[in-house]
């Protein structure tokens, strides 16, 4: 951590930076506020300083009338206090702009050994925002136990018949349907994870609730590993062998000492443009990312924070525009051709939303926008059992607690559909209603007011297993995706 120290008559100033130290001597700024500020936006402690230096080198006599003067008029005294005040101020308020943001991931590590670590918490794939998916597998379906016979083996027939043991006393034996039973959450709904072996965990929720989780080789959260950063950056990899139990907490206004900011912007598809905070090719999302790519055959690696616009030229090569103005045309890496995973976009309200490479045309970085309007964890309250009613096809309306498509029952569970080429995961905390409106779609209505029209998934189109109603607390109404019209959330 940076710390800066005022020597005799506050004219030189000490920067010490672990065990070295080094000294600038400041002139006084041209008052040029607006500038100067914008360039110590993306730079450590350190460089500021260089750049005040350099920036107002003999600035100071030209205030006095005395341009490129070597040496200083007797009633320079006066200024030397008033414009060291001034700059002291100028670089501890930039220091503290640069990290007042608390969306990224953070909490405490307790290992097998018994040791403890804090820091912020980076995922197996690259989550670091509270607003990032954890994405696991539910390791028991209780819900089912509530189904007769012949409804588990139509869920079964919905699954081409998978050659599994279809009796009632099958399902404490966890012979499911063969559908994948996924769980998806935000990491800001969440209040730790206890490791239960080598892939297993219970994770429990903001709320209370507790869910038996286990990864697998395609969703890798669970299992493998994390990585845990201290104040100044240094990431340190830690297995999932070595840990006991992740408990997340608020982040520290000074987690991370740095300026670096998360990427901003509006990226532009061939289905509409979405804005929000951005995750290039699904992993990088801050400015001191790099970006790669070859340019005339010549790899280069470019901070994003240089960048002020990507536009996708063809499946392998991108025009990238740099903030200075120089344009380059970059090929042949995942991060600009054909092996790019896409975009992830955070768009506020709504979720978020994944565009593939193919679908992308360009996106333009908003360098006014800081890390504010990132999700903090405390913004993420605990959320409720789903509940609400249900029309039926035949006009019927239900009330009660819901668990629809027969594993989500939190607000903080994930909606997954598709939008043409664009992958929307909604909480369903966000969501009004759900009308069926085919075989194939359904229409999302938010509290925001928002439409979505999403198909292409089990949560939205025939696929989908059906309800749990709990009209009353003992035993559940089963029914059938395609026996309803709408189903309107409290």
């Amino acid at each position: 951590m940076y710390k800066i120290s005022i020597i005799a008559s506050l004219w030189p100033i000490t920067v010490q930076n672990s065990s070295q130290e080094a000294n600038f001597c400041i002139s006084s700024p041209k008052f040029q506020l607006g500038g100067l500020t914008s360039r110590l936006g993306g730079k450590t402690l350190s460089n500021k300083l260089k750049v005040l230096n350099l920036y107002t080198r003999n600035s100071f006599y030209y205030m006095l009338g005395h341009n490129n003067s070597p040496k200083a008029p007797q009633f320079s005294v006066l200024w030397h206090y008033i414009c060291s005040g001034l700059l002291l101020v100028i670089l501890c308020s930039a220091s503290v702009n640069s990290h007042s943001f608390q969306g990224l991931i953070y909490g405490k590590v307790t290992l097998t050994d018994g040791s403890v670590k804090n820091g912020i918490i980076q995922g197996k794939n690259r989550q670091l925002f509270w607003e990032d998916i954890l994405m696991t597998l539910r390791k028991d379906n209780p819900p089912l136990k509530f189904l007769k016979s012949s409804e588990i083996k139509n869920l079964s027939d919905q699954e081409k018949k998978e050659k599994i043991e279809w009796g009632f006393m099958q399902i404490w034996k966890n012979n499911y349907p063969s559908r994948t039973n996924r769980l998806s959450c935000r990491f800001g709904d969440i209040a730790s994870i206890t490791s239960k072996g080598d892939r297993e965990a219970l994770l429990t929720l903001k709320n209370g609730s507790t869910i038996h989780v286990e990864g697998s080789d395609k969703y890798q959260d669970i299992g493998r590993y994390i990585h845990l950063s201290n104040t100044s950056g240094k990431w340190q990899r830690i297995d999932w062998k070595k840990i006991d139990k992740i408990e997340f907490e608020a982040t520290p206004s000074k987690a991370l000492v740095t300026t670096v900011k998360p990427l901003y912007g509006t990226v532009k598809t061939r289905y509409g443009n979405l804005t929000g905070y951005v995750k290039w090719d699904q992993d990088e999302g801050m400015t001191s990312s790099i970006l790669d790519g070859k340019e005339d055959g010549v790899l280069k690696k470019i901070r994003f924070w240089k960048i002020s616009s990507i536009a996708r030229i063809t499946d392998n090569s991108s025009l990238v525009m740099l903030s200075d103005g120089t344009e380059m045309t970059l090929t042949d890496t995942d991060d600009v051709g054909t092996s790019n995973h896409g975009l992830i976009i955070f768009v506020r309200n709504v979720g978020a939303v994944t565009v593939k490479w193919k679908d992308f045309i360009d996106v333009n970085f908003d360098k006014a926008q800081d890390g504010s309007k990132l999700l903090a964890y405390d913004s993420f309250k605990p959320t409720e059992a789903l509940s609400g009613w249900i029309k039926t096809n035949g006009g019927e309306k239900i009330t009660g607690r819901i668990v629809y498509d027969l594993d989500e029952q939190w607000g903080s569970d994930m909606l997954e559909g598709y939008k043409e080429g664009l992958n929307y995961r909604i909480p369903f905390g966000s969501i009004r209603s759900i009308v069926r409106k085919n075989e194939q779609e359904s229409l999302i209505v938010l509290h925001s007011g928002t439409k979505i029209v999403l198909g292409g998934q089990a949560d939205v189109n025939d696929k989908n297993w059906g309800f749990l109603m709990w009209t009353n607390p003992e035993k559940p109404q089963y029914i059938p995706w395609n026996q309803v019209q709408i189903v309107y959330f409290k």
